[in-house]
């Protein structure tokens, strides 16, 4: 087999342009129906693999390890969702179908009410399948069944908005893949 080149492995992911969501975990991914397009802070995705753990056997007699044992690290993915919106902190937490108001309240010059939902805290992670498209749109990541937990933010009200943290690790041993790196083939008419 020959050498591939320099020329020939290009091919780059670059940049972000839709991060989508299903609230369950998709089956197959020629089947994956998406509930949401993520509004990811710019600077807050982050996907990294953590090194693995090697675990050298040494023996009398041999300057090098006799085996090697070990464990591959976890892949973990991490962003920032600038938005309260209903709809997404039903799937963050445990939304109280009934909804709650405040008495009258005067805010400037102008009385009225403050209206919404509320929200419980849930020791279940949230579960489901992401796909994360490239900027120039040619490529895909797409991620078979994450799981994690999601963390309201407020801690820069001057700099930026309330949102929520979300904390996320894939989970293996899926039949079709855990991950997978997708290429763009539009289709010809």
């Amino acid at each position: 087999m020959a050498i591939k080149t320099l020329a020939e492995v290009k091919k780059l992911f670059n940049g972000v342009s839709s991060v989508r969501f299903a609230k369950t975990v998709q089956a197959t991914l020629a089947t994956a129906a998406w509930d949401f397009e993520l509004p990811i802070a710019n600077d807050s995705l982050n996907i990294t693999q953590a090194a693995g753990t090697l675990n050298p056997t040494k023996v009398f007699g041999l300057a090098g390890a006799w085996t090697i044992t070990g464990q591959p690290g976890n892949i973990t993915i991490d962003m920032f969702l600038p938005t309260i919106h209903d709809d997404l902190m039903g799937i963050f937490y445990t939304k109280n179908s009934t909804s709650l108001s405040t008495a009258d309240e005067t805010v400037g010059n102008v009385t009225g009410t403050f209206a919404g939902y509320g929200y419980f805290l849930t020791n279940e992670m949230l579960e489901g399948s992401a796909m994360i498209i490239s900027e120039n749109r040619q490529y895909a990541l797409f991620l078979k069944h994450v799981q994690g937990y999601p963390s309201l933010v407020f801690d820069s009200p001057l700099d930026k908005p309330m949102g929520v943290n979300l904390s996320l690790q894939i989970v293996g041993g899926n039949s079709e893949a855990d991950i997978a790196l997708l290429t763009w083939t539009p289709k010809t008419p």
